[in-house]
Protein backbone atom coordinates (compact mmCIF):
# COMPACT_ATOMS: atom_id res chain seq x y z
CA UNK A 1 0.00 0.00 0.00
CA UNK A 2 1.28 3.40 -0.55
CA UNK A 3 1.20 6.15 1.32
CA UNK A 4 -0.16 9.73 0.52
CA UNK A 5 2.94 11.43 -0.68
CA UNK A 6 3.83 8.68 -2.67
CA UNK A 7 0.27 8.52 -4.10
CA UNK A 8 0.70 12.46 -4.65
CA UNK A 9 4.17 11.82 -5.95
CA UNK A 10 2.15 9.02 -8.65
CA UNK A 11 -0.61 11.62 -9.50
CA UNK A 12 1.86 14.58 -10.22
CA UNK A 13 4.19 12.19 -12.31
CA UNK A 14 1.02 10.93 -14.38
CA UNK A 15 -0.02 14.41 -14.91
CA UNK A 16 3.61 15.97 -16.02
CA UNK A 17 3.40 12.85 -18.52
CA UNK A 18 -0.03 13.45 -20.14
CA UNK A 19 1.19 17.69 -20.40
CA UNK A 20 4.57 16.37 -22.21
CA UNK A 21 2.02 14.79 -24.36
CA UNK A 22 0.32 17.79 -24.93
CA UNK A 23 3.00 20.12 -25.29
CA UNK A 24 3.92 17.26 -28.20
CA UNK A 25 0.81 17.24 -30.21
CA UNK A 26 0.90 21.11 -29.91
CA UNK A 27 3.98 21.11 -31.33
CA UNK A 28 2.55 19.03 -34.34
CA UNK A 29 -0.13 20.99 -34.44
CA UNK A 30 1.61 24.69 -35.06
CA UNK A 31 4.30 22.80 -37.23
CA UNK A 32 1.60 21.49 -39.45
CA UNK A 33 -0.43 24.46 -38.93
CA UNK A 34 2.61 27.07 -40.26
CA UNK A 35 3.40 24.33 -42.97
CA UNK A 36 -0.43 25.09 -44.31
CA UNK A 37 -0.07 28.80 -44.29
CA UNK A 38 3.23 28.82 -46.00
CA UNK A 39 1.71 26.38 -48.85
CA UNK A 40 -1.13 28.51 -49.07
CA UNK A 41 1.08 32.12 -48.92
CA UNK A 42 -1.08 33.02 -45.79
CA UNK A 43 -0.17 34.91 -42.89
CA UNK A 44 -1.76 33.33 -39.31
CA UNK A 45 -4.08 36.76 -38.74
CA UNK A 46 -4.03 36.34 -34.69
CA UNK A 47 0.67 36.22 -35.64
CA UNK A 48 0.09 39.34 -37.70
CA UNK A 49 -1.20 41.37 -35.01
CA UNK A 50 -0.57 40.51 -31.70
CA UNK A 51 3.41 38.25 -32.70
CA UNK A 52 1.76 35.18 -31.26
CA UNK A 53 -0.46 32.67 -33.03
CA UNK A 54 -3.15 31.01 -30.31
CA UNK A 55 -0.83 27.59 -30.71
CA UNK A 56 2.40 30.08 -30.03
CA UNK A 57 0.40 31.03 -26.58
CA UNK A 58 -1.20 26.79 -25.90
CA UNK A 59 2.73 25.96 -26.22
CA UNK A 60 4.20 28.70 -23.59
CA UNK A 61 1.03 27.85 -21.60
CA UNK A 62 2.06 24.11 -21.59
CA UNK A 63 5.65 24.62 -20.99
CA UNK A 64 4.90 27.35 -17.91
CA UNK A 65 2.39 24.45 -16.47
CA UNK A 66 5.37 21.36 -17.04
CA UNK A 67 7.38 23.54 -15.36
CA UNK A 68 5.16 24.00 -12.66
CA UNK A 69 4.27 20.23 -12.30
CA UNK A 70 8.33 19.83 -12.17
CA UNK A 71 8.63 21.85 -8.88
CA UNK A 72 5.46 19.95 -7.12
CA UNK A 73 7.25 16.55 -8.21
CA UNK A 74 10.28 17.91 -6.55
CA UNK A 75 8.57 18.92 -3.87
CA UNK A 76 6.66 15.66 -3.46
CA UNK A 77 9.61 13.87 -3.90
CA UNK A 78 11.13 15.55 -0.97
CA UNK A 79 7.99 15.25 1.48
CA UNK A 80 7.66 11.58 0.09
CA UNK A 81 11.08 10.63 1.02
CA UNK A 82 10.65 12.70 4.14
CA UNK A 83 7.71 11.01 5.68
CA UNK A 84 8.84 7.25 5.07
CA UNK A 85 12.99 6.81 4.62
CA UNK A 86 12.02 3.87 3.10
CA UNK A 87 10.97 5.44 0.34
CA UNK A 88 13.78 6.47 -2.37
CA UNK A 89 12.81 9.10 -5.01
CA UNK A 90 15.38 9.77 -7.96
CA UNK A 91 13.12 12.33 -9.84
CA UNK A 92 15.02 13.65 -13.71
CA UNK A 93 13.31 16.22 -15.47
CA UNK A 94 12.61 15.47 -18.85
CA UNK A 95 14.35 16.76 -22.09
CA UNK A 96 13.05 19.74 -22.72
CA UNK A 97 11.97 19.69 -26.79
CA UNK A 98 13.10 22.12 -28.81
CA UNK A 99 10.86 24.84 -30.14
Amino acid sequence: MSTPGVQTLADLLAMRQNAERILDSLLRARAECDQCLQKEQRADPMRSVTGASSLDKAVANTRRMIETLNRAVEEAAKDAAAADPKVQVTIARPATPVQ
